[in-house]
């Protein structure tokens, strides 16, 4: 705990600390010899009591020093650190004798400069910080959770990191605004913020703050929470316009929620990959299955156009027609190889439709490789051939199409007919000739999903389980 508690491993000590333990380690054991030898001599007499205690004071002495030398502390000292607080609060469960998280967390936490990331999640007020040094000249990046002001300490804990690159936030947009202050933000390269916030509130301005102050940001994440107020006004109108229009060429990656889309009104990315759009409700495949407009996407399309970028990757959550990005496929018709869209039971057919490449026809998106669709449908997205035909003709052009994903929850009650069955063992035959097809259903509340089409004894219990009317 010692060599913690001083911000050093045994791995970092200089070789004459290390000379002077080994030798000091000599001196003990000839130490407890003498003085075991002494005890024996006078184990009747009235020193024998102070005697046996300096002995094993002596023993003791040893064991710290030897411990310097033990394969634990080889070991990092924040994987040392996590050890001891994953450990459960069990007497049989300690990593040494007295261990206190207590004292773990302000001895050692908050005082040493050697962490190359750090993880809080903070619930509560924390006077520990006040004591804390503030400078990790190793620190890279930083996961920060808290939902409350606990402690205007806890703004000022990074502003001497000169290493950190990445910083990941999540908490109210009111805390977001007071850490953004504190934290080093021209220096990160990557930039992940998740804000809860009033229905009424604009977030145009942090987000502009984000890109224009972070020139060497090459990965932005700003996702917007919004919460009902209780008396019913519209929302907010965006002050996006308001602010200078900038150019950024460094961020290659770049997430907003649809709500935020205004923002883009007033900047140009050039050398922009991978452009997500995310739920604006922050709720993944829920909703209904109603197509609705949406003013973001009028942003999008100039800020693309403007930016002139050749993307790869383009994730978006708006239920809209494929037609109506018509212009964003013509733009990156030779860059694009990854898309998600989210589509309904209407806007299916026809992204569908025009993503199957027919005779004579150009086609849309030829170099697409990799194509997964979000639905609420269920296993009714199968109840025709129009996924498999899709599939099978771009096999027809050199586009290297090599994978299909269908992402959906399963709700209610599904029909399972056999001409569903008899699609969806075809689409998971393409394998065969290098398309990998996958049935994802997400599981209730959560993002973590099990593919149904993975191997041949999943895609039978999957259906067993239909049969009976098993929820999934």
């Amino acid at each position: 705990m010692m060599l913690l508690r001083t911000g050093q491993s045994s791995e970092g000590l200089h070789s004459a600390t290390l000379a002077s333990v080994m030798e000091h380690i000599r001196l003990l054991k000839s130490e407890i010899v003498a003085r075991d030898e002494q005890f024996q001599l006078q184990a009747t007499s009235l020193n024998a009591s102070r005697l046996l205690h300096e002995h094993d004071l002596a023993e003791q002495d040893l064991k710290n020093h030897k411990s310097v030398f033990a394969p634990i502390r080889r070991l990092p000292n924040d994987v040392l650190l996590l050890i001891c607080l994953r450990i459960p609060r069990m007497p049989h469960r300690q990593i040494c004798s007295g261990d206190d998280r207590d004292i773990i967390w302000e001895d050692i936490t908050l005082h040493s400069h050697r962490w190359s990331h750090i993880s809080l999640i903070i619930n509560e007020l924390v006077p520990a910080f006040q004591n804390s040094s503030c400078h990790f000249p190793l620190l890279r990046s930083v996961f920060l959770m808290t939902f409350k002001l606990t402690s205007p300490h806890i703004c000022r804990l990074f502003s001497s990191a000169p290493l950190l690159q990445e910083f990941v936030f999540s908490g109210t947009i009111f805390m977001w605004r007071e850490v953004a202050r504190a934290v080093p933000l021209s220096q990160l390269v990557r930039l992940l913020v998740s804000v809860s916030m009033h229905k009424l509130d604009d977030v145009s301005p942090d987000i502009y703050a984000c890109m224009t102050e972070v020139t060497v940001l090459e990965e932005l994440c700003f996702h917007v929470s919004r919460r009902e107020d209780r008396i019913i006004q519209p929302p907010a109108e965006s002050n996006a316009q308001l602010l200078p229009t900038f150019v950024h060429n460094n961020i290659k990656k770049l997430d907003l929620d649809s709500g935020s889309l205004s923002i883009l009104d007033q900047c140009s990315i050039p050398n922009l990959k991978e452009l997500t759009i995310s739920s604006g409700h922050g709720k993944y495949l829920s909703g209904s299955e109603v197509e609705s407009a949406d003013p973001g996407v009028e942003y999008l399309l100039r800020f693309v156009e403007r930016s002139e970028c050749n993307v790869e990757t383009f994730v978006s959550s708006l239920s809209m027609p494929l037609s109506t990005f018509k212009s964003l496929w013509t733009q990156w018709s030779s860059s694009l190889t990854k898309l998600t869209i989210t589509v309904t039971s209407v806007t299916r057919v026809d992204a569908v439709r025009e993503l199957t490449f027919e005779d004579g026809k150009p086609g849309i998106l030829p170099k697409l490789q990799h194509l997964i669709l979000r639905t609420l449908e269920g296993i009714s997205i199968f109840q025709d051939g129009s996924l498999l035909q899709m599939v099978s003709s771009r096999l027809t052009r050199p586009g290297s199409f090599r994978m299909l994903a269908i992402e959906t929850r399963l709700t209610g009650e599904h029909v399972l007919s056999q001409d569903i069955i008899t699609q969806m063992n075809r689409l998971r035959e393409m394998r065969a000739v290098g398309i990998r097809a996958e049935f994802r259903v997400f599981l209730a509340k959560d993002r973590e999903y099990l593919d149904h089409f993975e191997t041949d004894g999943h895609f039978a219990k999957f259906l067993k389980e239909l049969e009976k009317g098993v929820a999934l």
